[in-house]
Parts: C-alpha cells; structure tokens; sequence
C-alpha cells in the first residue's frame, strides 16, 4: 500500500504460527505460509485471493517465479512444490526427502530453481539446481563449507552466477550453467 493505511489482516487464515512472506514480481500479491498451507492475499486490499495445500508437510517458505505464474514452497521435509498461481494445479514436486530446504530461488528467466538444502547429517549441505519445465535436476553443488550450511541462496541478474551465503559468512559463486565454482568470499563477516 502506498499510503500505508492498509494492514493486510492474516487473522482470517486459521493456524497458529506464520512462516515467511513473498511479494510477486509485480506486487501484486504476497504470500504467506501456515503450517501445510500456502496462501496469496491481494496486497492492495488483504483478500485471500488463494490457499494452496501442502502434501508434503509444513512449508518453510515461498516464492514466486519472475513472471508469477508458478509459486514454490519448500517444505519440512526437503520436498518442493511449484504451483501454477492462477490454476492452483500442482505442477511439479522437487528435492530429496528428508533434506532441510531453508531457501529458494527462480532465475530471472524462471526456467530454474535453485534450493540451499542440508540433509540429515549436518556435513552435507548443497546448492541443488533444477530445470522448472522439466523436473530434471540440471546441478548439485557441494559447499565447501558444509557444517555450516546455506543461508541464502540468489541468482544473478543475467542468470549466469549463483551466490550462496552460508553461517559462517562465506559468499560462494559458481556458474550456474557448468556448476563450476567462480570465486569465495570469506571472513567478512
């Protein structure tokens, strides 16, 4: 709202705890997740406009592709969802089961995913890349700094570098259509 005069009252929706919010490429809409839900209010006015069910457990977060046509959750349970926003269909189920998916993110061009993932056993943390019209899993990059897992994970404005920041203030590029590592930034944290 550019007056500031809205408050977008999530009161409606029925859970006991919120996690995380995204805005559409066009600000539009934002979205929020409760517990196995996903939902998309009108940003102008607060309206629900959408709920999504998870079946793959509680969701950690979302985000929407650049052109807003797909949303993605990543789950408890390491799995992620993209939906189609407008249809509500699910569209595809990514990741490996039992891995934590703390962060997402769509290429400018929305042809792919990224997620930080951890798994079980803290020591194995990677960038995981995947083809979005496909399903097709393109990278898996291993940090170099695997106990201390991802953070953040963010594609460059051109598509062409992926950055990740991990706990112990260490930023990683690699490029994103080799998976090669390009450069580490570290200690300046």
């Amino acid at each position: 709202a550019q007056t500031g005069d809205h408050t977008l009252d999530i009161a409606q929706v029925p859970s006991s705890h919120t996690d995380g919010c995204s805005f559409s490429s066009d600000g539009k809409y934002i979205s929020f997740a409760r517990v196995d839900r996903l939902h998309i209010c009108d940003a102008a006015t607060g309206e629900l406009a959408r709920t999504f069910q998870n079946n793959h457990g509680d969701i950690y977060g979302a985000i929407f592709s650049p052109s807003n046509e797909l949303i993605a959750a990543a789950s408890e349970n390491g799995l992620i969802t993209v939906w189609g926003t407008a249809t509500g269909e699910e569209r595809l189920t990514l990741g490996i089961a039992g891995e934590t998916t703390p962060c997402l993110a769509f290429d400018p061009d929305g042809r792919w995913i990224a997620a930080a993932t951890q798994g079980e056993d803290t020591t194995d943390s990677m960038i995981r890349i995947w083809d979005v019209g496909t399903g097709r899993q393109l990278h898996e990059i291993e940090l170099s700094v695997p106990r201390h897992g991802p953070l953040i994970v963010r594609f460059s404005w051109d598509g062409c570098c992926i950055a990740a920041v991990t706990k112990n203030h260490t930023i990683t590029l690699w490029d994103s259509e080799t998976g090669n590592e390009l450069h580490t930034f570290s200690g300046h944290g």
